[in-house]
């Protein structure tokens, strides 16, 4: 289980103001250049992340399970976007391979006691000065966050993944940012997620009825209800005075 010291490294962490943005690609864009870089989209799911990144110019590797990467693998993806496969605590690339390695609300699906492993893995894979880009959901009351924990409370393991997240910061890599955003999501975009997610019938109905009861309880108009969905972003860099395990060159 975690530590004090991680759990501390958590309850320490001090919010700024959110900013807006509409969509995950842009908080990609504002904060990365994808240009002639090789990126690797952990967790890519269906694969949608990949291709906007590969459409800025990018080499893509998307790694998720089988299942999602069945359902990335659709007709008619570009050249430049490869899915594959894999977990985070072993990514099947080779050393130096990336410049980016992204983890898009991904990072707390790995398991804890491998999230230290896939950080190393980060390390392993990353070229000199290459990127983590760390962008996990918040738990907040009032947020999207409500519909969402219908699905899959995740509120303890994302606290775990942050504090893993903040200790990386300060050994193998260097944190370079810490942001926080938020994009507005509608009852259609949750429904969208209970389908991806959701594979049994009648528990997708029963989440779909709780989550209409908050939204009634709220007083919103289905329709046009927007729910604010939060997110911590964080950008390391690699250290390259180090060596992989954490010792000084």
């Amino acid at each position: 289980m975690i530590t004090n010291t991680l759990q501390n490294q958590t309850d320490n962490h001090f919010k700024t103001g959110f900013i807006k943005a509409d969509s995950e690609i842009d908080i990609l864009k504002a904060n990365l250049r994808f240009s002639g870089k090789v990126v690797i989209d952990v967790g890519c799911g269906t694969g949608k992340i990949s291709r906007l990144i590969a459409s800025e110019g990018a080499q893509v590797v998307g790694i998720d399970t089988p299942e999602l990467i069945g359902l990335a693998k659709e007709p008619g993806v570009a050249g430049n976007v490869v899915f594959k496969t894999g977990t985070g605590q072993n990514l099947p690339v080779e050393n130096n391979f990336a410049d980016i390695i992204i983890y898009y609300a991904s990072f707390h699906h790995v398991p804890e006691i491998e999230m230290n492993n896939a950080l190393k893995e980060c390390s392993r894979v990353l070229k000199e000065n290459g990127l983590v880009f760390i962008c996990e959901p918040l738990t907040d009351k009032g947020s999207y966050y409500d519909l969402a924990s219908l699905i899959e409370d995740e509120k303890e393991i994302r606290e775990i993944a942050h504090a893993y997240i903040s200790l990386a910061g300060e050994t193998n890599f260097h944190m370079m940012t810490e942001k926080y955003y938020y994009i507005e999501r509608t009852f259609e975009d949750f429904i969208n997620l209970a389908n991806v997610y959701v594979t049994d019938f009648n528990e997708k109905g029963n989440i779909i009825r709780k989550a209409l009861e908050i939204v009634l309880k709220s007083n919103k108009d289905i329709d046009n209800a927007r729910f604010r969905s939060l997110a911590r972003l964080n950008i390391l860099q690699k250290n390259v005075f180090l060596r992989p395990g954490g010792f000084v060159l």
